[in-house]
């Protein structure tokens, strides 16, 4: 994704990151195929949508998941109020993980990990608090501001993304909420298309939503909506 984009980084960070190819290197042996396309989120073309940088990295496991901790708790922090009393704890917590990086103590991950793993273990007094459930779904204007042929091959990228998370992640479950998305997955991938309805049976993808694609109601007239839905 164009790291140069318009998107607004205070909603989520543009780019896919870091894709793991220790599974596919062969005899010592690689090949990358990347697929591009020249547009924008918004259509607004940045610094002629070049290819910046890529770099072959070895992850760190341990910083990643202490980053990731780290996040958590450091939202939380901003989402409770200061005379709460678990505030001082928290605060205290995160900056004292942030002055293990901040003045290179030895063995930096392993206490900080020690202490996130503490912050993260403790519990509320409320036994009563509701159950969250967390799914996974990507929405996907299917007529926005590049050509149809591009939503399809935006569709097929983002079930092979899923492919990949369920895979990876026991636990992890998705939800597709346009049909319009699988019949043209269905159109370009049968393989793809059966892998799906096996993850369903799995209850590993769940199909849902009222209607067959994710309409604009500003300027969908009340039949168009209705035949949406009976649809």
């Amino acid at each position: 994704t164009n790291g140069s984009s318009g998107f607004d980084r205070e909603l989520s960070e543009p780019g896919k990151l870091y894709y793991p190819i220790y599974k596919y290197i062969n005899d010592n042996k690689l090949d990358l195929y990347f697929d591009c396309a020249y547009n924008d989120l918004f259509g607004e073309i940045k610094e002629d949508g070049k290819v910046k940088s890529i770099a072959l990295v070895k992850k760190d496991e341990q910083m990643y998941e202490i980053c990731q901790d780290y996040d958590v708790l450091l939202t939380l922090l901003e989402n409770i109020d200061f005379k709460n009393k678990y505030f001082n704890i928290l605060f205290d917590g995160i900056t004292k993980v942030r002055d293990l990086f901040w003045y290179g103590e030895k063995n930096a991950k392993d206490k900080a990990k020690e202490v996130l793993n503490n912050l993260l273990s403790i519990k509320g007094d409320n036994n009563h608090l509701p159950k969250i459930h967390a799914l996974g779904h990507a929405h996907l204007d299917l007529a926005w501001l590049w050509p149809i042929r591009e939503s399809k091959r935006k569709a097929v990228r983002t079930l092979t993304n899923v492919f990949y998370l369920i895979e990876k992640y026991p636990n992890f479950t998705f939800v597709v909420s346009q049909p319009q998305q699988l019949i043209w997955i269905k159109e370009r991938s049968l393989k793809m298309f059966n892998k799906i309805k096996e993850y369903e049976k799995q209850r590993r993808i769940e199909i849902v939503g009222g209607s067959f694609v994710e309409f604009d109601t500003n300027v969908s007239g009340e039949e168009q909506l209705a035949r949406q839905v009976l649809y």
